[in-house]
């Protein structure tokens, strides 16, 4: 039984002669394996000989990118945290300054947003650093 997506797959592979043939057909049947016939993904990847390599190799670059993306996040939450101090300490010493009531509440205001809005920072660096349902998943399918 030939599934729905297993032409698209016919129409989008490289000349075999070609140096990204079989990473063209590997990354194929990453892109459509969700919808794919399970059948028609093991017969792809049976044909594909050296599979296990390839899908290592893509492995590695991806556990490359997401090791990058942490460190750019843990720079970018570094700064943004190290900003929202100095904030609050110029909050403090205007605060401690001779202000009219309307200008502590102000001040004041503008403190309570800072905090939200760290508040917030930190729910998106939590967000995320926590695997998502299909990850999770992935790890319940693989064993």
């Amino acid at each position: 039984m030939e599934h729905e997506d297993e032409e698209g797959v016919e129409a989008t592979n490289l000349e075999s002669g070609h140096d990204g043939y079989e990473g063209n057909e590997v990354l194929h049947m990453a892109s459509t394996i969700s919808t794919a016939d399970v059948e028609v993904v093991r017969r792809r990847v049976a044909e594909i000989g050296n599979f296990r390599e390839l899908a290592t190799d893509a492995l590695n670059v991806l556990e490359r990118q997401h090791l990058s993306t942490l460190t750019a996040n843990t720079q970018g939450q570094e700064g943004f945290h190290r900003a929202c101090r100095e904030t609050r300490e110029i909050f403090r010493d205007l605060l401690a300054g001779d202000l009219e009531w309307e200008q502590q509440r102000y001040v004041l205001d503008l403190l309570m947003k800072l905090v939200q809005m760290e508040g917030e920072k930190d729910t998106e660096n939590k967000s995320l650093l926590s695997p998502g349902p299909s990850l999770r998943a992935s790890h319940m399918v693989g064993g």
